[in-house]
């Protein structure tokens, strides 16, 4: 019904960027990747949307383009570009020197787990950028409609891609081991997100409740 109502919308006004925008989100849910990575594009021209496209001189990245050196920038937020890199690590060519901007906090974490990656600071100079000579650039968003990214190649490559850090994960074992629980859980509650932090929180009172639960 959703999908029905947004196409109705682009029947009467063809460029209405959310209409498209949350089209793209519903085929992504749906499964159907090769359209939904097409009308996704649209979320540039989203108002409510927080990023924006980046300005440079190193062209877009595009299908028929032959390249060796790629630059992935980041959009959206910090969880976002841990979804997204799930791309990178199963999808990423070979014969593509690939170098991601990344949020510093998680280089420790994608240096782990995309070795094969050169990362850079969100906080990075534009000049410095552009005197790396790079052949082309690309949303890190635009990688499953570049690499034609669909439900075959994502069951093929369902794996674990992000690598913990083995001494943090031995330090925490050592420390439940003598609550001896069934099952460690780890919750995230608090967004600190201006535009939409409200939205993603919880208070810890809601969630009190899941501390009566048992072997947890």
């Amino acid at each position: 019904e959703a999908l029905a109502s947004f196409d109705r919308a682009l029947v009467l006004k063809p460029d209405h960027a959310e209409s498209a925008y949350n089209k793209g989100l519903q085929l992504l849910t749906f499964e159907q990747f090769k359209q939904g990575w097409e009308v996704y594009q649209w979320r540039w021209k989203v108002k409510t949307f927080n990023s924006l496209y980046i300005q440079t001189n190193i062209p877009p990245w595009s299908e028929n383009r032959e390249l060796k050196k790629l630059l992935v920038w980041p959009e959206q937020g910090i969880g976002d570009e841990i979804i997204y890199t799930s791309i990178l690590a199963n999808f990423t060519p070979p014969e593509i020197e690939v170098t991601l901007i990344s949020d510093e906090r998680l280089h420790p974490l994608l240096a782990r787990s995309l070795p094969h990656i050169k990362l850079l600071d969100r906080k990075v100079l534009k000049s410095f950028i552009e005197k790396n000579t790079f052949d082309a650039h690309i949303p890190i968003g635009d990688l499953g409609r570049l690499l034609s990214i669909d439900k075959n190649k994502l069951q093929l490559n369902a794996r674990p891609y992000l690598k913990p850090n083995l001494e943090r994960q031995e330090e925490y074992k050592r420390y439940f081991s003598d609550l001896k629980p069934s099952v460690i859980c780890g919750i995230a509650w608090r967004s600190k997100n201006e535009a939409v932090g409200s939205d993603k929180s919880l208070s810890l009172l809601k969630l009190a409740p899941l501390f009566n639960l048992k072997n947890i």
